[in-house]
């Protein structure tokens, strides 16, 4: 490991001829968002001023001397470092004193200085160079901004952040602006790691991050893919784009789910480790995809599947089963309790294409759902379906997945759990709706929001009510939570409602269009509710949810 440098030093020191930035194309732009911004100003303003208040730690990878400072790549620490850069802007233009003003401008920009070979020289580079230079670094930028159009999110995030400085610091006096630039100036302080070595600075970033500050994980494994040890600057350039396109696609959250689901596609091995250990060790380590541009495009290429089967689900476009695909997937992704399924899902197409992609995903429902309703637990649901990944890895065809042992389940057992009560059950919305689906004939591509479990023959009921002249105490409490009994709402349902006798109940919940679920609709068939029905709509359930 080369030298590693680290000081504590005040934003005075931090902005001096002593240090010039650079953002790497790796880093994500800018995302800070207006409630960060607030939270930078109002502690640093709200601070005592009587002692130094501590901005964080930033890491930087030391890349070429400038005169007697040095110029620094920042692996850690740019939202950071840009937004106080805005912070300063705001200020510069908002004081009047000169001389404060001055010196602002001096820790943005850096003016040519002969004597220790300094040339004119911006102190941060970012990505939206000249948009930075106009707005922020230029002498009364931050007063131009007015009306502007921005092209990208980087550039509304810039302008919204000095509007959220510009506003606090409307109300302030110029006495308070000044006293305001004394503290951040000489009392805010930031420490900084600095090596020469990407590598060594990357180990510091993870280091840092495992001890518990916030740093995203997809930005470090960014950084790795798309480093200056294994691409050139055109590269880095164009892999940086297509990573942040990815990025901003999907948004943060399902692409960090992308990140996840390739790992669970690669090992095919529960989770034992962080996943940034998990990428070293277990898939860059064992060459099961090279970095650098080989991941990037392998990210790219199931970003495309993801969204082929699960975002537009365009996979079967003119085909007859094309809605109910689309509905199946609907009930899927909004209703199962885990996401467990969609690797498989994702790498059996990556495989095998459209080949008998309806049998698979239907196998593959049925075999995740026995699972859950068996009681399997969560841990061994992932074991099967990691069974599923190594199956299609060793298979040359389709069906030779979708017959194999591994999509088989207890059906007896599975019977049993299906005629018992199931109303208080986890999987009990899951199965409803389930039933809707295969009672549908599939006309136009159904989602849904708001849905809720109904009773036709009610929880309780009272002594005068006639359904005591139907149900025995012994029925009641055999037949009033099975699945035959319940219904979906495709509204809340109205509690009053509960307890209505059955005629009642079909006039206030389907005549009025209260539900306008097929299954739930075809209650209004029925000129009763007894035993003999439920009897009857069990048996029928059973054999829909079994075959």
């Amino acid at each position: 490991m080369s030298v590693i440098i680290g000081e504590k030093i005040s934003i005075k020191k931090l902005f001096s001829d002593e240090f010039f930035f650079m953002i790497p194309e790796y880093q994500r732009p800018y995302s800070w968002l207006e409630e960060n911004c607030e939270q930078l100003f109002d502690d640093i303003y709200e601070s005592n001023r009587e002692s130094e208040y501590f901005l964080g730690t930033i890491i930087l990878q030391e890349i070429e001397n400038i005169g007697t400072g040095k110029k620094y790549a920042i692996i850690d620490g740019q939202q950071r470092i840009t937004t106080l850069q805005i912070l300063l802007a705001c200020l510069r233009d908002r004081v009047t004193d000169a001389q404060y003003k001055n010196a602002n401008q001096c820790k943005i920009f850096q003016k040519e200085n002969l004597a220790d070979g300094i040339p004119e020289k911006v102190r941060l580079e970012v990505k939206e160079s000249l948009f930075f230079k106009k707005y922020v670094q230029q002498e009364n930028g931050t007063n131009l901004i007015k009306g502007i159009n921005c092209e990208n999110f980087q550039q509304v995030n810039m302008i919204n952040a000095i509007n959220v400085f510009k506003d606090k610091l409307l109300d302030l006096t110029q006495f308070q602006i000044q006293s305001l630039i004394q503290h951040i100036s000489q009392r805010c302080i930031i420490i900084y790691i600095a090596t020469k070595e990407f590598e060594d600075a990357f180990k510091l970033f993870t280091i840092v991050n495992d001890r518990g500050l916030q740093l995203r994980r997809i930005d470090i494994l960014k950084a790795i893919n798309i480093s200056p040890e294994i691409m050139n600057d055109t590269d880095i350039k164009k892999y940086a784009l297509i990573w942040e396109q990815i990025e901003e696609d999907l948004g943060t959250e399902l692409f960090e789910k992308l990140i996840s689901y390739i790992r669970t596609i690669e090992v095919k091995e529960k989770a034992k480790d962080d996943i940034l250990k998990e990428y070293e060790n277990l898939i860059f380590g064992k060459n099961r995809i090279l970095k650098g541009k080989d991941f990037i495009e392998y990210l790219k290429d199931y970003k495309t599947i993801y969204e082929k089967l699960l975002l537009d689900k365009s996979i079967l476009t003119g085909h007859l089963k094309e809605i109910e695909y689309k509905n199946l997937i609907n009930i899927m992704t909004d209703f199962l309790p885990s996401t467990d399924w969609i690797p498989p899902f994702l790498y059996y197409y990556k495989r095998f294409k459209e080949d008998s992609i309806f049998d698979f995903i239907e196998a593959l429902e049925k075999k995740y759902v026995a699972d859950w309703i068996l009681g399997v637990t969560s841990t061994k649901r992932v074991v099967n379906m990691n069974s599923i990944l190594r199956k299609i890895e060793m298979s040359s065809k389709a069906e030779e997945i979708i017959s194999s042992e591994v999509m088989k389940f207890d059906i007896i057992n599975l019977k049993e759990k299906l005629n018992g009560d199931i109303y208080n059950e986890t999987y009990c919305k899951y199965l409803l709706l389930k039933l809707e689906y295969l009672e549908s004939e599939h006309n136009i591509e159904r989602k849904y929001s708001t849905i809720s479990v109904e009773h036709i023959l009610p929880q309780t009921i009272s002594e005068k009510s006639t359904w005591r002249t139907l149900f025995k105490d012994t029925d009641h409490r055999y037949w009033k939570h099975k699945i035959s009994n319940l219904i979906l709402l495709s509204k809340r349902k109205n509690s009053s409602a509960s307890n209505y006798e059955f005629s009642n109940k079909k006039e206030k919940y389907f005549k009025r269009k209260i539900s306008d679920l097929v299954r739930s609709q075809k209650i209004l068939s029925y000129s009763d509710w007894t035993p003999k029905v439920l009897e009857d709509r069990q048996k029928n359930i059973l054999n829909l949810l079994l075959n």
